[in-house]
């Protein structure tokens, strides 16, 4: 995969801004550079699989030593078949999907306000920070805003359970980069639904409660940008409509607020469909807390909490 063609930011449809720029370019950096370890990663522990095998052989003693150096020339030809295999399935997404958990979400906020330039570039990096150093570096490099933001939307996300208390603490910037990313990821996730077979109804991790949390933080957050506040409500309906999250978003016009209304779900197996085709929930904890890993990049771990909301939930 050619990275200047797929990954160039002119192809991106972000704002023209050096700041935004310079930002993509550490998400890049940082996104590559973890494609690399998983690839090594990968690699290592095939290796480490077919080695301990040839091991076994070795020790039934069965096979003289000819054979063996017979067996172990085959091993390394599967290993290597095996290898390429992982990575031409992994280069096949990879730059797809850092497009659309990464920057489809920070388009989300310039399609809203096209100078939040330092909300789009915290979306950019957030998920760059797996480390202490690689917060340093994006002080350093990006100054105390938009590390600030950053710092904020990791420190929630690492005491989910004390979400409430810490919104009324957040920046709006930091408010508005957290919706955003929730949108983004919910677009995300109706568009994969709806490529699936009409008849492939999918259940979300989490179900009903965690839906309702983040409708919680989405009516917490309301008012500081009013697109932003539409999107979310569209987005939701959106995602709800073709997957079985058991809620829909509705406004309660005398108040500003959200609120949860809930929906009938079709049970696994009953109604159109049925036969057991119900999926798998699709998106790793996209309604739920939890740190899965699903078929894309996984979500970073160790300083700050990890960023699951780029890892396939919000």
């Amino acid at each position: 995969m050619n990275m200047k063609s797929s990954l160039a930011f002119e192809n991106t449809g972000l704002p023209e801004n050096e700041t935004i720029k310079k930002a993509y370019e550490f998400g890049v950096k940082s996104h590559v550079r973890r494609f690399d370890e998983e690839l090594k990663m990968a690699h290592k522990s095939i290796d480490s699989q077919l080695n301990q095998q040839f091991d076994m052989i070795k020790m039934s003693g069965q096979y003289n030593e000819e054979q063996l150096k017979q067996l172990k020339k085959q091993q390394k030809q599967v290993a290597n078949q095996i290898k390429d295999q992982i990575e031409n399935q992994l280069m096949a997404t990879r730059d797809v999907d850092f497009l659309a958990r990464v920057v489809g979400p920070a388009k989300v906020v310039a399609e809203s306000d096209a100078s939040a330039e330092n909300v789009v570039s915290a979306i950019l990096v957030l998920e760059t920070v797996r480390s202490p150093k690689d917060y340093e570096e994006i002080k350093q490099g990006l100054g105390d805003k938009i590390s600030g933001i950053v710092a904020e939307i990791l420190d929630m996300e690492a005491y989910p359970s004390e979400q409430t208390a810490k919104i009324s603490g957040m920046s709006d910037d930091s408010k508005r980069a957290n919706l955003a990313v929730m949108v983004g990821g919910m677009r995300s996730l109706a568009d994969m639904a709806k490529q699936l077979p009409p008849e492939q109804k999918l259940m979300m991790v989490g179900g009903k409660d965690a839906a309702k949390n983040k409708i919680d933080f989405a009516s917490a957050v309301r008012g500081i940008d009013s697109k932003l506040d539409d999107m979310f409500v569209e987005a939701f309906n959106d995602v709800s409509k073709v997957i079985d999250v058991g809620v829909r978003v509705e406004v309660d016009k005398d108040t500003n607020t959200l609120k949860a209304v809930d929906v009938d779900i079709t049970p696994p197996g009953i109604g159109p469909g049925a036969g057991g085709n119900s999926g798998p929930g699709l998106g790793g904890d996209f309604f739920g807390n939890d740190d899965k890993k699903g078929p894309s990049t996984p979500p970073s771990k160790g300083f700050g909490g990890g960023n699951k909301k780029l890892g396939g939930g919000f």
